[in-house]
């Protein structure tokens, strides 16, 4: 398999990834697949024509206990180095620390001070039903008429701390300047490591940023509006462009800026969605 794990550390958990996370996702954000490019193109109240229905509850900074402390499958450098940089830029730091770990050869994504924002998917449907689509914004039409598809975020992640663990059997030969890891995340971001069980190193900010979300996939048939749960997936990470270039050959790494999903055509088979 090459598809790359920086997009899929979290389906394990249930969640897909937000691969440039920031402050400003929430339930009931709309989410556009369009020839393979995944973006948040707006809210679903402006997907409908004005109607006296109120918007669902969203309950925010809910606890997410289960999540507490839980490891992400190890991931060699390459991969960890990118969910490393996005986030430390999303805490107003500079993505460049992530080049200073590269002794750190096997890491793992530990989910900690995690807070969720959600909705109930059952109350997005009592929405929708007899909803009508507001189809005179241009925005919509691909979606409509079946190309591409249509989600609708109904929880978030977020946490202000990004913390990663090497185990035991890696932490002996690891290694990190503290100082200069300090130096080059910049005042915005506090940086730790501790020796324990193997070592953690957490990036940390004053900011809560979304890294992970559920949806539901929302389409039309014979004129009504039908919703389905959507299984996560590495086509699901908001923020990856089509692969189609990728299509047969095994890909490089990508840079930040292009945003390219590492997918092969083997890969786009079988993925849910």
């Amino acid at each position: 398999m090459c598809k790359d794990p920086a997009l899929g550390y979290l389906n394990d958990f249930g969640y897909n990834v937000v691969r440039l996370p920031r402050a400003d996702i929430r339930p009931l954000d709309l989410i556009g697949r369009h020839r393979g490019s995944v973006e948040r193109i707006g809210r679903l109240d402006q997907l409908l024509t004005p109607s006296k229905n109120l918007l669902p509850t969203i309950r925010w900074n809910c606890p997410v206990s289960g999540l507490e402390g839980q490891l992400s499958n190890q991931l060699d450098f390459s991969f960890a180095a990118k969910i490393v940089a996005s986030f430390v830029q999303g805490l107003g730091g500079n993505p460049a620390v992530s080049s200073k770990l590269s002794q750190l050869s096997k890491l793992q994504i530990q989910l900690t001070d995690v807070k969720s924002d959600r909705t109930e998917p059952a109350a997005i449907g009592q929405l929708l039903d007899g909803a009508t689509l507001e189809t005179s914004n241009p925005l919509w039409a691909p979606f409509l008429r079946g190309d591409g598809k249509l989600f609708v975020i109904f929880e978030t992640l977020k946490s202000s701390r990004l913390k990663l663990h090497v185990d035991e059997a890696h932490s002996a030969s690891a290694s990190v300047d503290l100082p200069i890891l300090r130096e080059v995340a910049g005042a915005n971001v506090a940086v730790e490591v501790k020796k324990e069980s193997g070592m953690s190193l957490a990036f940390s900010g004053t900011q809560q940023l979304v890294f992970g979300f559920k949806c539901l996939e929302l389409s039309l048939s014979d004129g009504f509006i039908e919703l389905r749960l959507a299984p996560p997936s590495v086509r699901a990470a908001m923020g990856v462009r089509s692969p189609d270039a990728l299509r047969g050959e095994v890909p490089q790494q990508s840079s930040d800026q292009d945003g390219a999903a590492l997918l092969c055509e083997d890969d786009l088979i079988d993925l849910p969605l």
